[in-house]
């Protein structure tokens, strides 16, 4: 039998280990995306982007690096590639990396359908002060994809910067209820009933946030200040306390 035969009768019955010794040495491009698609079962993954970039096949190579964290080897792979999905790709590392000009420049002019995408361009708009095309980009995603708690807490984010309060914890809550370990989430619903004067329930907020992230430093400042217009002086300073003592171990 054909070796590449072979190799696809030992993968298909889960013999990864043997049927990637079968494939040492066969140039063919078959070969090759076969053996990339192994690497990243046996979680090899590094190996299969360097296949999938000798194959020229770039794209695939930069989404397994978008999952290795790799993000400005992305960019370096894909640079000067102006395909839509190059474009999307380099997008969704510049958000990664915090670079939201470059990604809206990437994504400018791409009519975009993909939940994620949106999400990206959103996040992106958001950052960038956009929050009209940041709040149209995100409920966009959100009908797509309404299980994502990041979409629901960065258009709740749009909607504090819009003023727009109520809209805003509902958001929360949203992206609380799809994640209860949601930090970020339970401490911006704490800031917003804290500037209510809500200051029970932004307590029970900052409390949460604290559980589930004990080294929260702004969470348990914001606390403290709390505790002090409740009249709370002893657990106030305790957190006080709690804030130095964090500073002292950086």
């Amino acid at each position: 039998m054909d070796p590449i035969e072979e190799a696809y009768l030992q993968y298909s019955k889960g013999n990864l280990t043997y049927a990637l010794r079968l494939l040492e040495g066969e140039d063919k491009v078959e070969a090759k995306r076969l053996k990339a698609r192994i690497l990243i079962e046996l979680g090899r993954t590094e190996e299969a982007v360097q296949v999938l970039t000798d194959l020229g096949e770039l794209e695939e190579a930069a989404r397994l690096l978008l999952g290795l964290s790799k993000y400005s080897e992305v960019i370096m792979l894909l640079n000067g590639r102006e395909g839509e999905e190059s474009r999307k790709l380099r997008a969704s590392a510049f958000v990664k990396l915090e670079k939201y000009d470059e990604a809206l420049r990437e994504l400018e002019g791409i009519e975009l359908t993909d939940p994620a995408q949106l999400k990206n361009r959103g996040i992106a708009n958001y950052k960038a002060g956009r929050y009209f095309d940041a709040l149209r980009d995100l409920s966009q995603a959100i009908r797509l994809y309404p299980t994502d708690p990041e979409l629901f807490y960065y258009r709740a984010l749009t909607e504090r910067a819009l003023n727009m309060q109520d809209q805003a914890e509902r958001d929360l809550e949203m992206a609380m209820n799809l994640n209860p370990y949601y930090v970020e989430a339970f401490f911006t619903s704490g800031m917003i009933r804290e500037e209510r004067g809500l200051l029970r329930e932004a307590l029970m907020r900052y409390t949460k946030a604290i559980e589930i992230r004990p080294g929260y430093t702004e969470a348990i400042r914001r606390r403290a200040k709390v505790y002090m217009k409740l009249g709370m002086e002893r657990e106030a300073e305790e957190d006080i306390e709690k804030v130095n003592e964090l500073k002292r171990a950086e």
